[in-house]
Order: C-alpha cells, then sequence, then structure tokens
C-alpha cells in the first residue's frame, strides 16, 4: 500500500521548492593556512594529520611531526621518528598524541 501523502510528489521543477527545502548543503568556511605551513610544505611532504579542539598535528615524510594552532603556526616540532609518520591519533581528552612511523616504533606523550 502506497503513502498517500506521496501520491503527488514527482522530480522536477514542480517540486523544485520541495526539493531545495529538504536538501540542504552545507555552508562550508575555510581558509588557507599560512605561516609556518608554507615552509613545512617547502621542505617536507605531509603524509598524515589529526585534529583536535585546540591544535593541528601534521606528520612528515622525513618522520617529523609539526603541532599548529588552526592560524597555521607551529608550536612545537617532535622529531621522534627517523622514517615517514603513517598514522597520528590524540586520546580523547586531547592532551597526548600517539604517532606510528615507517622506522617500526610507535610514540606516545604529552
Amino acid at each position: 500500500m502506497q503513502d498517500p501523502g506521496l501520491d503527488n510528489i514527482s522530480p522536477g521543477p514542480a517540486n523544485e521548492h520541495y526539493n531545495h527545502q529538504t536538501k540542504k548543503e552545507p555552508q562550508l568556511r575555510y581558509e588557507h593556512l599560512g605561516s609556518d605551513v608554507q615552509n613545512i610544505l617547502a621542505h617536507d611532504k605531509v603524509t598524515c594529520l589529526c585534529l583536535s579542539d585546540k591544535i593541528l598535528a601534521l606528520g612528515t615524510e622525513l618522520g617529523r611531526i609539526h603541532l599548529l594552532d588552526y592560524s597555521g603556526n607551529e608550536v612545537r616540532r617532535l622529531e621522534n621518528h627517523q622514517k615517514r609518520i603513517n598514522d597520528l591519533s590524540f586520546d580523547k581528552d586531547e592532551e597526548n598524541l600517539a604517532s606510528c612511523s615507517e622506522d617500526s616504533t610507535v610514540q606516545g606523550g604529552g
């Protein structure tokens, strides 16, 4: 049995108003990261990233981890690995960062 409320709905210009109201496109705002990010990218390749509410962590091909604020300013640099960073993850409190690398090591800390 067909839903009687759907009898008058058909695709096309007649129902364009209906379609626009039910299928809203997300409004995305973005800015290019500047500051230290451009310098990092000039000398290395980003292999992974991890976001927290406060900071952006970038892992690189050369085994570095760059901690940046959301304006792109480097807050801290970690050089705990000898090879490519494969993955990064913040803990649930976003106080500690774990990393794993092609050098077969896993590092963690605050």
